[in-house]
């Protein structure tokens, strides 16, 4: 096959193994984005790659993974109080007495 489509043989060893070693790559950003509940960026997925599994990976390799199958970092949208009139009221014990007549 590779005569009649003049292909030379280092070529196509070295397309063959390509895939295999993205493959790999791209499990383990999979497999750990879902470990981590999609709270870590790229930089934080290449750091782990890079010490648990002891390959250094380029960050922009990462990043492209992961918006080719979004996975991304969910932001939770920030929680704010709610201004207004409290939900109950307590009364005024103390009656601003702060003085005590004796000790303890």
């Amino acid at each position: 096959i590779l005569d009649v489509l003049e292909i030379p043989q280092s070529t196509y060893y070295r397309w063959k193994h390509k895939d295999k070693e993205k493959d790999k790559v791209t499990q383990k950003v999979i497999e750990l984005c879902e470990e981590n509940k999609f709270t870590y960026g790229y930089r934080k997925i290449t750091a782990l790659i890079n010490q648990l599994y002891s390959a250094s990976i380029n960050h922009k390799r990462v990043q492209r993974i992961m918006r080719k199958y979004n996975l991304n970092c969910r932001v939770r949208p920030k929680k704010s109080k709610k201004i207004g009139e409290p939900y109950y009221k307590t009364d005024n014990l103390l009656q601003r007495q702060f003085k005590a007549n004796q000790p303890m």
